[in-house]
């Protein structure tokens, strides 16, 4: 069935048959129940969470009854999990890298660069991860006349390429594929107010043109407007996953919210040691006195023991169930980081690293770097495609007199680790000197500048320098 055919027929069967192509959902897994517990720490939505759990209850009857709140503690093991996964997948810029360093290569970083694309991409992954999808739809609009540096920066443009991240919270996503499983439209459904009215507005991204129905007229759906984009393919990035990226621990981390919360309501009880009176007491002393003393009533002696009677007193404390509770809290908080590639990166355990080298240091990291590298395709996929949508705008309608030059760009992901600058120049001078390296390949490994042919030259410029010099 086609699409852009049935717009042309029967609208409201398009409407139809773009709602059948919603990437479908669990009920579990709907964006709101995400966002309930990812944002909100909402902890009822399974059986196994601790609001459905811990329970509050009366205690007592009649007038001496009262309500007692359970204490129901909510752990964010999930924001973490995402966060720390975007940090090492995405959390430095990645370095874009062409040998043909052409006016097209330049005009496609320079858009990279003024839409924050590093950034967006970020958070694009972060919603992905959270709420199971995200896109980004590029655009392309006149260079505003009022805004000085920007027109400084376009001399001959006219128009430039601008993105917007779309998630779930603004509006609804339809992919819609083909039988070998590629997009051949991309539909965004979004409400806006008009004179405080609801308008359902639904726009269709081919790969020619961008179609817009809504319902502003009358109530009754209809297509608003068709025009071209400027681009030479969909300037759409869809981004999904079908569960969330704590899927794996998330009953783990019920547990060890459900055994926290429990320790905490056990401790508001028994936490703190309870002193328990045999007998009368005469005295209390006051809390600011010296040398407290407790006094009882001697009382007459026993006559089977011969034993004087009189009251006592002792603290009231728990045993051995602390121990166990600390033992359970400990191996669900390690399971929970380690079943999700998490390193546990809190202050305690870095600082008495001192002096590691790079090579331990990863070692300590290898879990959530083997994360970050299987999952590396999906990113390169995600980058490269931006990348294109970029290089079709700029040859389409931007700058037209690139549309000439073909544009080949390889990706570099940077790691957030930080570098032992001077054991990787150790390493790399020794092998240079070993003759089993190259000083290209030299400067390449070190990666410290952007132009390396430009440095490879310098270097060569700068030792002629030196042996006159030294003549």
């Amino acid at each position: 069935m086609d699409l852009l055919e049935l717009i042309k027929k029967d609208i409201q069967k398009a409407i139809g048959f773009i709602e059948t192509n919603q990437m479908y959902r669990n009920d579990s897994l709907s964006w709101e129940e995400l966002n309930n517990e990812f944002n909100k720490n909402e902890r009822n939505l399974r059986p196994s969470q601790v609001g459905n759990i811990q329970k509050d209850k009366i205690v007592g009857t009649g007038e001496k009854a009262k309500n007692v709140t359970a204490i129901r503690l909510s752990i964010p093991f999930a924001k973490k999990i995402v966060n720390t996964a975007v940090a090492f997948e995405l959390g430095e810029p990645i370095t874009l890298i062409s040998d043909d360093k052409n006016e097209l290569f330049e005009a496609v970083k320079q858009t990279w660069k003024l839409n924050r694309l590093d950034n967006k991409l970020q958070e694009a992954l972060k919603k992905k991860k959270s709420e199971l999808e995200s896109c980004l739809i590029f655009h392309i609009e006149d260079i505003p006349s009022d805004k000085g540096w920007i027109t400084k920066l376009f001399k001959t443009e006219k128009k430039r390429i601008k993105s917007t991240l779309k998630t779930n919270k603004e509006g609804k996503m339809y992919p819609i594929m083909n039988q070998f499983g590629n997009m051949i439209q991309f539909v965004w459904r979004f409400k806006t107010k008009i004179n405080n009215n609801e308008v359902d507005n639904i726009w269709i991204y081919t790969d020619k043109e961008r179609i817009v129905i809504n319902n502003s007229i009358n109530n009754v759906y209809s297509q608003i407007e068709s025009k071209p984009h400027g681009f030479d393919r969909i300037p759409v990035v869809y981004l999904q996953q079908d569960v969330p990226e704590w899927e794996d621990v998330k009953t783990i981390i019920d547990r060890f919210e459900v055994a926290l919360s429990k320790l905490g309501g056990s401790n508001d009880y028994a936490g703190y040691p309870l002193l328990k009176l045999y007998g009368e007491l005469v005295n209390m002393p006051d809390r600011n006195d010296d040398g407290k003393t407790l006094r009882f009533p001697m009382k007459e002696v026993d006559d089977t023991s011969g034993k004087t009677i009189h009251g006592d007193a002792e603290f009231l404390t728990a045993n051995n169930a602390a121990e166990s509770v600390k033992l359970e809290l400990e191996k669900l908080y390690s399971l929970i980081l380690a079943m999700s590639s998490t390193p546990d990166i809190a202050f305690d355990n870095l600082k008495g690293l001192g002096s590691m080298s790079g090579v331990a240091l990863k070692l300590m990291f290898l879990d959530a770097i083997i994360k970050a590298k299987m999952n590396e395709g999906d990113n390169r996929t995600m980058i490269e495609r931006c990348l294109n949508i970029i290089a079709s705008g700029i040859k389409s309608t931007v700058s037209t007199k690139l549309s000439k030059q073909e544009l080949l760009i390889s990706v570099q992901f940077n790691s957030i680790l930080p570098n032992d600058l001077k054991e990787a120049v150790e390493i790399a001078t020794t092998a240079v000197q070993g003759g089993v390296m190259s000083k290209e390949t030299a400067i390449n490994y070190l990666d410290m500048v952007e132009d390396k042919k430009n440095e490879i030259q310098s270097i060569t410029n700068q030792n002629k320098l030196d042996n006159k010099a030294g003549q």
